[in-house]
């Protein structure tokens, strides 16, 4: 029901009469975190169907939300990813591994799988409950001042 609003170009191949160029992901990083984040009640832990995307979609498509499903969910993490979270706020680079902890395959037995780590699929420290159009509709501002910056910076040193 959600989606991912972040500009991903990956894999892009050169046309006959336009340059297109690959750009990975991480490239990105740096404007996509400046857009998303929410300065006056950040979440440290936000992703997926959680209060930001939620808000967004509350703004862009309403009737395709049901917030009497919203719910907040039970989150458990796997020893590493714990202790990392616990850590990141002294150490930021730590938040970069975070993420090679997470979602592996529930026969791993890392225990890290969607399932095990969330109890009905939501992805966030926050609670859905507290998403609104109004803050989805300053976060989309956001990412799109953070687009067109990172369009220009990019113009300025593109062929």
């Amino acid at each position: 029901m959600f989606f991912r609003s972040t500009i991903r170009v990956e894999n892009a191949r050169p046309t006959r009469n336009r340059k297109i160029i690959s750009v990975y992901p991480r490239a990105l990083v740096a404007y996509s975190a400046m857009a998303e984040e929410n300065p006056e009640e950040p979440i440290p832990f936000d992703w997926h169907a959680g209060e930001g995307e939620t808000s967004s979609m509350l703004y862009l498509a309403p009737s395709l939300v049901d917030m009497s499903e919203a719910e907040k969910p039970v989150l458990t993490f796997p020893p590493i990813v714990q202790k990392t979270l616990e850590n990141a706020e002294t150490e930021p680079n730590l938040g970069l591994v975070q993420e090679a902890n997470l979602f592996r395959p529930k026969d791993s037995e890392k225990m890290a799988s969607s399932r095990e780590i969330s109890s009905n699929g939501v992805f966030t420290s926050g609670d859905p409950k507290n998403a609104t159009a109004e803050r989805g509709r300053k976060s989309k501002e956001r990412q799109i001042q953070a687009a067109v910056q990172f369009i220009e910076a990019w113009k300025k040193v593109s062929w």
